[in-house]
């Protein structure tokens, strides 16, 4: 069975998709062309926009992760928690809460920021996204995540 990913057209059409994850599925979703960036920024978007500026959060297991600046395996370790891989030990959560801070600092801001993108397209109501200081116009200017995604995108 081919895994279930955001960078197929028909992914953004299933409400409850039968997720297979490897660090191969988080690598390629972090590493998104800008075709796949512009599908997947189309799909969050829609998703933000429907979601309430107060979300709620049930009596479920949650996991809580402030400002991994562009800590990109950190990120991995997290979602493993959400999706624990076939016979892996990770305890899992029902939700992650990313408290912001998703870029910046460290050098993999745009695989960490596309994976968390594509993550939250994927499982919409398992993944909240809380914005934070540095996903400001200004500090994306300020501390060149501007330009390296001008770079890398054009």
């Amino acid at each position: 069975m081919k895994p279930f990913s955001v960078l197929s057209p028909m992914a953004a059409h299933s409400d409850s998709p039968s997720i297979i994850f490897s660090s191969d599925f988080y690598h390629r979703h972090a590493r998104l062309s800008a075709e796949e960036l512009d599908r997947v920024l189309q799909k969050v978007s829609e998703i933000l926009e429907k979601e309430p500026k107060l979300v709620p959060i049930d009596r479920s297991r949650v996991m809580f992760l402030g400002d991994t600046h562009g800590n990109f395996e950190m990120t991995i370790h997290a979602l493993k928690h959400l999706f624990p891989p076939k016979g892996s030990s990770h305890t899992n959560f029902d939700k992650v809460v990313f408290l912001g801070d998703f870029i910046d600092r460290g050098d993999y801001s745009i695989e960490n920021i596309n994976l968390l993108m594509s993550m939250k397209a994927i499982a919409p109501d398992r993944l909240i996204l809380i914005r934070g200081n540095h996903e400001t116009r200004e500090t994306n200017i300020r501390f060149d995540f501007y330009e390296k995604v001008i770079r890398r995108y054009g």
